[in-house]
């Protein structure tokens, strides 16, 4: 088979588990005789990609972030997504589609090519996607106590879900991570299967050193709770308080932690600092597999406490080292120990159990160390050597290829499943593949024909094109728009200003097409965008209604990047261009009319919801066809936040059945980012509510907040800028010299006394 691999990791990048999982699963599937093609994101490239042939059927190709100028509007880790997504679109291109994909499900790297595949026009198109799970960032909110409905980290863990929901096979390295995901992901258990993760043992990596000639234990992880740091740190504390002798050594990169907002590592120097002073407690940071390979052989076991595992490659390393592990029960490392026979294995339910697990350790004879160390590397061969798995990862990737294909139904995460109906009345239906677009207008002559021009371009799709002037006063827009409808030859129709949601329902019921869209006057849309979205329509029979991204222009740049509506987050934030959406006529007109009540705004977003409501869902182009005017002089730029406060008042209040259905995550969204209208890209960061805080006067001339804001917002900048940089830091520093002068200055000045 022609196989390609994403992976967010590879050698020699090293890590966590997935550089030593995609390394050992390219090497298995080569040595089968496959060609295989390895797409590696890669933060040193520093721009397009690299290939590497490591053999003629092995390469690499390593690409970089930020392939699109829109690529750029997004966080971190939904870029990396976006960028593979237009990586693997040019190798389809040049190349043709592979038989098929794999790749992982963690931080949500699938999300964008599951969706590019599901539509068609695109290179991607019905790419057949194995998603092999690892261990989902969502998952590890919940054993790291931190916060899961904070941004990114919240919408990482949707990208995730939907990677393993839309996949057409999910494998799971352990059957404790199965259920672990399917619990709260049941929507996987028919495509879902158990594989373990493949691992060769190498011959003379068996270490004989006896238990005599060993000293110490070892914890190879970040230092995380979900890790067991915590657990870890507290059983060797006591050990060494009743008289343990032996140093345990920590080998792995420092973790932020969001429950005491410190690094682990200085939670860990404040809690232990007497035993790392009595040289009991080490911590060497980061290490490469060599160092790590040495470290093993001289320390009496490995312990991996974690509470949430997967199938950690640290376990089955050691256990091939021929040195002994005390692992938790708490992950897929426990399928692979037999406890007492291969390993230890503990409970964090029974109290002690780890330190009596570590005191076992130290009681081993050479003998039975020996025994110990052979029954290990038998077991790691005997369930996963490639001569084991290939067979088992060759069928899970032909059962892959088999389920990819065409969809009747396009896959929704949450929420009610409806198939459209056409109506009985002709003319509520509509011409069948027609296309209305509805231009709702007032006193926009100037701009008018930019966005008419654009129109001139869209073939293959039949379609009219429906102006309504909403009584517009300024003489000179009245006499452009005669101008132009001469020129263009669209339908128009003057009315009384009654408003833009009486502007868009008349157009609604003047348009004779089975579709319907709607384009701002002063805005310009991408005719490519019309003929996908009708071809998307005409496709997928629970697909109510098409958007895309959106390009800004005039007073401002940039780009916004939208979503398909899922809940809980579109009750809290409209997330797709409502202003211009291609629609199924007979959806919007039954159950998405604007409604007058909203005539200052959000009578978009009051649609969008009325259409869930009623099962209607929609689908977004991940491209910025939408050209959005920003000027200084519109409507939006009157709007006040207690305009905004009160109409989401009334959002809530008419959709109140529909709120109180997610009423558990709206509350986690809004206590961990804020109210809806403070933010509208949930893979940014976004600092604590108190950054909206500002000091300024009332009208009466006291002061506002005068005595702690400056405090608290300079407080707040200081923990917002840390949390944005806990990742990066270490490694900027050496690069850039001056971002730890500046990272001490705001400690300095407003970092908590004594952190």
């Amino acid at each position: 088979m022609n196989i390609w691999l994403l992976t967010s990791e590879y050698p020699p990048d090293f890590g966590g588990g997935i550089a030593t999982y995609s390394h050992h699963t390219a090497e298995m599937l080569c040595q089968r005789g496959h060609s295989l093609t390895v797409f590696a994101a890669d933060e040193g490239q520093s721009g397009g990609w690299q290939v590497l042939e490591y053999s003629k059927r092995l390469r690499v190709v390593r690409f970089a972030a930020n392939q699109s100028p829109q690529s750029n509007a997004l966080g971190e880790f939904a870029r990396w997504s976006y960028d593979a997504a237009i990586v693997l679109s040019d190798y389809c291109l040049k190349e043709g589609k592979p038989d098929v994909l794999e790749v992982q499900e963690y931080l949500g790297l699938p999300y964008f090519i599951l969706i590019r595949r599901l539509l068609p026009d695109e290179p991607l198109a019905n790419l057949p996607v194995l998603v092999t799970a690892h261990t989902p960032l969502y998952l590890c909110h919940q054993f790291d106590q931190s916060q899961a409905y904070r941004f990114p980290g919240y919408w990482i863990g949707e990208m995730e879900r939907y990677s393993m929901f839309a996949a057409d096979g999910v494998v799971f390295p352990s059957k404790y991570l199965r259920n672990k995901i399917e619990s709260g992901l049941p929507q996987v258990r028919e495509h879902g299967r158990v594989i373990p993760n493949p691992f060769q043992l190498q011959e003379g990596s068996i270490y004989l050193r006896t238990s005599s000639q060993r000293r110490g234990f070892l914890f190879i992880a970040k230092l995380e709770r979900r890790k067991g740091i915590v657990s870890l740190l507290s059983a060797f504390s006591h050990l060494w308080e009743t008289g343990l002798d032996e140093p345990l050594f920590l080998v792995g990169d420092d973790w932020y932690d969001e429950l005491t907002e410190r690094w682990m590592s200085e939670v860990i120097r404040q809690r232990y600092g007497k035993h790392i002073k009595a040289g009991l407690l080490h911590w060497e940071g980061k290490q490469p597999p060599q160092f790590v390979t040495e470290k093993l052989s001289q320390v009496r076991a490995m312990v991996l406490p974690s509470l949430l595992e997967n199938y950690p490659y640290a376990v089955m390393e050691a256990m091939a080292a021929g040195c002994p592990v005390v692992v938790s029960q708490s992950g897929g490392h426990a399928e692979l120990v037999e406890p007492g026979k291969s390993g230890f294995v503990f409970s964090h339910e029974i109290p002690g159990d780890m330190e009596n697990k570590i005191q076992s350790v130290l009681r081993l004879t050479p003998d039975e160390q020996g025994r110990m160390v052979t029954a290990a590397q038998v077991r790691v061969s005997q369930i996963c050597s490639y001569e084991v798995i290939a067979p088992q990862k060759e069928e899970a990737l032909l059962w892959a290829q088999e389920r990819a294909q065409p969809r009747k139904y396009f896959p929704f995460l949450r929420g009610s499943k409806r198939e459209y109906t056409p109506p009985a009345d002709q003319a509520l239906a509509g011409k069948a593949g027609m296309l209305s677009i509805v231009i709702p207008f007032f006193n926009l002559g100037k701009y008018l024909r930019a966005t008419l021009e654009s129109f001139t371009k869209l073939q293959h799709v039949p379609h009219e094109v429906i102006v309504i002037d909403d009584g517009s006063t300024d003489q000179n827009s009245i006499d452009m728009l005669q101008k132009l409808h001469e020129r263009y030859r669209f339908r128009y129709e003057r009315t009384d200003n009654r408003g833009l949601p009486a502007t868009r329902n008349r157009g609604a019921q003047l348009a004779q097409g089975e579709f319907l869209a709607f384009l701002d006057a002063d805005d310009r849309m991408n005719a490519l965008f019309y003929r996908r979205a009708v071809n998307i329509l005409q496709i997928y029979q629970n697909v109510s209604y098409v958007g895309c991204w959106v390009q800004y222009f005039g007073e401002a740049k940039g780009y916004w990047p939208t979503w398909n509506p899922e809940p809980p987050y579109v009750l809290v934030h409209n997330p797709i261009n409502t202003g211009a959406l291609v629609y199924r006529k007979a959806d919007y007109i039954r159950y998405g009319r604007n409604d007058p009540i909203f005539a200052f705004f959000a009578e978009d977003y009051d649609s969008l919801l009325s259409l869930f409501e009623n099962g209607c869902r929609g689908v977004v182009i991940p491209e910025p066809f939408q050209k959005y005017r920003v000027r200084g002089d519109s409507l939006s730029h009157t709007i006040t936040d207690s305009n905004t406060i009160w109409v989401y008042q009334k959002l809530v209040h008419k959709h109140r059945n529909l709120y109180t259905d997610y009423i558990e995550d709206i509350m986690g969204l809004m206590n961990a980012n804020g109210p809806g209208y403070l933010f509208d890209n949930p893979t940014l960061y976004y600092p604590p509510v108190g950054y909206k805080v500002e000091m300024d006067l009332s009208s009466n001339g006291r002061p506002h907040g005068a005595d702690f804001t400056q405090a608290s917002a300079g407080t707040h900048f200081y923990y917002a800028f840390r949390s944005i940089l806990h990742k990066q830091y270490r490694k900027l520093r050496g690069k850039i010299p001056w971002l730890s002068r500046i990272v001490q200055a705001l400690k300095d000045e407003y970092g908590e006394e004594g952190e």
